[in-house]
Formats: C-alpha cells, sequence, structure tokens
C-alpha cells in the first residue's frame, strides 16, 4: 500500500510537467501558426519644434517568421502646449489614421494605426510632424501578427547547426602561417538540411611565441623545451651505459 501511494504521488507531481511540453511541443514541430503580439520601443527624441519632421526606425523582423499581420499600432507619447496636430507616415506613406489632434495640453498618447503600411516584416521609417512644439516624445509600436513555422523551424535548426558547429571539433582543413607568429587553422564542415548543403568555414588563429615554422605550418616548439628533451635522452643513455658496463665488469663508478 505504501508503495501504491508513493508511485500516485510521483505521477501527480510529474503530470503538469507532461502536460505543458504536450501544449508547446507541438506547434514548433509541427507548424502550428500563432497569434503573437510584440511591444517594440524604438526611439525618443528630447524636443520637436514645430512644422519640422522627426523619423524614427523601426526594425521588426521577428525571428519566428511572419506570414500575416492582423494591426499595427503607432504610439507616440509627448508634451505639448494647446492642441497642436500630429500627422505621420511610415516609409513615406500616411498611416490608415493619418493625424491626430491633440485634446489636452501636457502630455499626451496618440495611437496611430499603420496597419495599410507595416504589413510584412521588414525595417520601417517612420516619421512624425506637428504644427505646434513638442517635447519628450516617445516611439512605441504594437505588432499583432502570425507567425510563419516554416521560416521559425528553419531558423531554429540554423541557429542550432551553427551550435553544433562551434562545439564540435571539426578535422582540419588546412594550416597556414599568416606571419612570423601567427598560425591559422581552417576547419570546413558541411551540414545538410531540407535538401540544402551548407558550407561553414571556421578559422582560428594562434600566436606562437616561438614563431611559425612556414614548411611545417605549425607553431615551433619551446626551445628550452627541446633541451630538457635531448638532456633526458643523454642522461637516459649515459645511465643505460652505465648499467650495462657495470653488469659485464667493464667499467665501474668505484675506486681502490
Amino acid at each position: 500500500m505504501k508503495k501504491l501511494l508513493f508511485v500516485l504521488t510521483i505521477l501527480l507531481l510529474v503530470s503538469p510537467a507532461f502536460c505543458q511540453e504536450a501544449e508547446t511541443f507541438p506547434a514548433i514541430a509541427y507548424g502550428v501558426k500563432e497569434l503573437k503580439t510584440i511591444d517594440m520601443y524604438f526611439g525618443y527624441e528630447v524636443s520637436l519644434p514645430k512644422n519640422t519632421n522627426l523619423t524614427k526606425t523601426l526594425n521588426f523582423t521577428p525571428i519566428d517568421g511572419v506570414s500575416d499581420i492582423k494591426v499595427t499600432l503607432v504610439r507616440i507619447v509627448s508634451e505639448q502646449t494647446g492642441n497642436p496636430t500630429t500627422y505621420i507616415w511610415a516609409n513615406g506613406i500616411p498611416c490608415k489614421t493619418p493625424y491626430i489632434i491633440a485634446k489636452v495640453s501636457g502630455q499626451y498618447v496618440a495611437d496611430f494605426e499603420c496597419t495599410n503600411v507595416i504589413n510584412s516584416s521588414g525595417i520601417y521609417y517612420i516619421t512624425i510632424r506637428s504644427t505646434g512644439d513638442l517635447s519628450n516624445i516617445h516611439f512605441r509600436a504594437w505588432i499583432t501578427y502570425v507567425n510563419d513555422p516554416e521560416n521559425q523551424t528553419e531558423a531554429m535548426m540554423n541557429d542550432l547547426k551553427l551550435f553544433f558547429l562551434a562545439s564540435g571539433e571539426d578535422p582540419i582543413t588546412r594550416k597556414i602561417c599568416l606571419d612570423e607568429h601567427t598560425l591559422l587553422i581552417e576547419r570546413v564542415t558541411e551540414w545538410n538540411f531540407q535538401n540544402k548543403t551548407y558550407s561553414i568555414t571556421k578559422n582560428e588563429t594562434i600566436y606562437c611565441d616561438y614563431g611559425c615554422n612556414e614548411n611545417l605550418q605549425q607553431c615551433n616548439f619551446n626551445p628550452n623545451i627541446i633541451f630538457v628533451f635531448v638532456f633526458i635522452i643523454v642522461f637516459i643513455i649515459i645511465f643505460v651505459a652505465y648499467k650495462v658496463l657495470r653488469m659485464y665488469g667493464g667499467w665501474s663508478w668505484r675506486t681502490s
């Protein structure tokens, strides 16, 4: 009975982990499209004189890819006096909400819908212009989009590929002495994924303290190590010779 209770307790503890994996794994492995919203802060300006253009760059390139954009809102938070009108463009095209008139003085939040222009992944140049002086201007964007499972899977596999290539010990393709003290080690590896072959070259440079040997294409050994090695070899030869001579009575360290 105690063993049964113990097994049931273990199952109760681990079951939530299995449930979580069952919910999250198929979205990546089986290419399920997901609706996502991303919040991006993309610029600030201390002041903007009236009737003057101000442009900031919005870089919307999510790693999971974009198959469709549902809504794009660009928020401009600023401080002004009076009720100025603020106009907005994305890549030179007026947004679906082309302008907003401030209703109060002081800090004002204006949300412009720009789905008509910002409708795919890419880099956008957001320009505003106001009929009044603005200060402490903040640029923000909320984009609701549907990811692209194929691009997401390929991007994840490429990241995984690069991880293994960076961590693996690939065979050396060639070694070159770039100069008297620099050795270049080149490793080339091929990665096959989705009927595509990727050839990636990894270069490693090593500083040779005692020079780079152009004939052998490797770093020279420490001359002190070579001296010690030769000394040990000579010592071993003398020691063996001494033992052999003493064994056969041909020589002895003893003196009469």
